[in-house]
């Protein structure tokens, strides 16, 4: 009896096994895998079954139709009732039984694949908004406002109060983008009294963006905000906003320290059109700044008020080429005849190119009682451009240079 024993537990205890798994490959590789409707990983994916029988297999890669299959995962010989008995329990031997399924994904056309990458886009988005990372809820806030869904309203309202000034400020954009005109009193509302400067000069951009002109007094208001930033912003703001309103503080940011705020304000008074800033304008012609210069110029050709002539003169002295150009234009475009005196005064001038604009300009008038001095300045002038322009001039005017 003991040795019937012992010859069964040797038999037991030395016996084989049968090892079972199905493996998924897919072309292209890297695909999500669910057997059964059970995450899996990505492919190659190796699986160990105890069952034959009917497996679902579902395959999804991003740019790729879905790829659902379903499969008979058939036993073999040695795996059949009784036989599988012999095999698993009295043979001392290892079987694998290995079920290796293929497939081969489809990509998606163009378009349904760039719909299906913004929608996955747009979700990310949204997750992002409660990311701990600042930066990720500014990208996120970004995606919402290109998306424009009016839907995530309530999102990015929320993302209106976020603790971080960055993402506040693109939360605006997004707001401006999704509300539109409704957006109006929120942005005000963040111009006046948000702690951040970011934020506070973000809603007058986005004021700018709205074009309402309901903003104009905030914006006037921001103009003498405490910081350089914001009042710049403003000063911007209102360029894109031209109102008569705003014509007076204006004026008085011409003198702001500031050299952005500056120039803003002196580009926006030439495109709202009052000729109540030539004066101050022509202060500004004669600032340290080019830039200042350059933008004081091109507003005061844009007002087109003679009364600027014998100030636009005196640019030509002036070493940046495009002030004494725009001057120039200006001047022709006025045909004011009181600054021919003068003009005429600059053809003596020490440097080359204000004799040579000044007689662009007597060229430009037409005025006869410049051609004597044109020829008398044409005797004596050693320099090629200033000459040519007198030539030009003379024949301009009809007289034989």
């Amino acid at each position: 009896m003991r040795e019937i024993t012992a010859i069964f537990l040797f038999l037991l205890f030395s016996s084989g096994c049968v090892k079972r798994t199905i493996v998924v490959e897919s072309d292209p590789p890297g695909a999500s895998v669910w057997i059964n409707e059970h995450p899996m990983g990505r492919t190659p994916v190796t699986y160990e079954f105890i069952t034959h029988g009917r497996y679902l297999f579902r395959l999804e890669k991003t740019g790729f139709r879905e790829l659902i299959a379903r499969e008979r995962v058939m036993a073999p010989i040695y795996e059949w009732i009784p036989i599988d008995f012999i095999t698993e329990i009295l043979l001392p031997i290892h079987l694998e039984d290995k079920h290796l399924f293929q497939y081969r994904l489809d990509p998606l056309p163009s378009q349904e694949k760039l719909q299906l990458e913004e929608k996955e886009h747009f979700q990310q988005a949204l997750e992002d908004l409660k990311n701990p990372d600042p930066k990720k809820r500014r990208a996120s806030c970004a995606a919402l406002a290109r998306e424009r869904d009016p839907k995530t309203g309530p999102l990015i309202l929320e993302a209106m109060k976020d603790p971080a000034p960055m993402v506040r400020a693109v939360a605006l954009q997004a707001w401006r983008a999704v509300q539109g005109e409704q957006a109006l009193e929120l942005l005000l509302e963040a111009l006046r009294r948000d702690p951040s400067r970011q934020v506070r000069w973000q809603a007058a951009v986005e004021l700018e963006a709205l074009g309402d002109h309901r903003a104009v007094p905030a914006l006037i208001e921001a103009l003498k905000d405490r910081n350089p930033l914001v009042r710049a912003g403003a000063a911007e703001a209102l360029k894109g906003i031209p109102d008569p309103q705003a014509v007076r503080p204006l004026i008085r940011s011409l003198r702001d320290r500031d050299t952005s705020a500056r120039r803003a304000a002196a580009e926006a008074l030439g495109l709202i059109g009052d000729r109540a800033a030539v004066p101050a304008l022509t202060k500004v012609l004669f600032h340290h700044d080019v830039q200042t210069r350059r933008r004081a110029v091109k507003s005061l050709s844009q007002l087109r008020d003679p009364a600027s002539g014998p100030a636009l003169v005196r640019t030509f002295t002036d070493w940046d080429p495009q002030v004494r150009r725009v001057a120039t234009t200006a001047l022709i475009s006025f045909g004011d005849s009181r600054v021919i005196p003068t003009l005429i005064r600059r053809l003596r001038a020490l440097k080359p190119w204000t004799r040579e604009q000044a007689a662009q300009v007597l060229g430009g008038l037409k005025d006869p009682r410049a051609i004597e001095p044109l020829k008398a300045a044409l005797r004596r002038e050693p320099d090629p451009p200033a000459r040519a322009a007198m030539e030009q001039a003379l024949t301009n005017l009809g007289a034989k240079p």
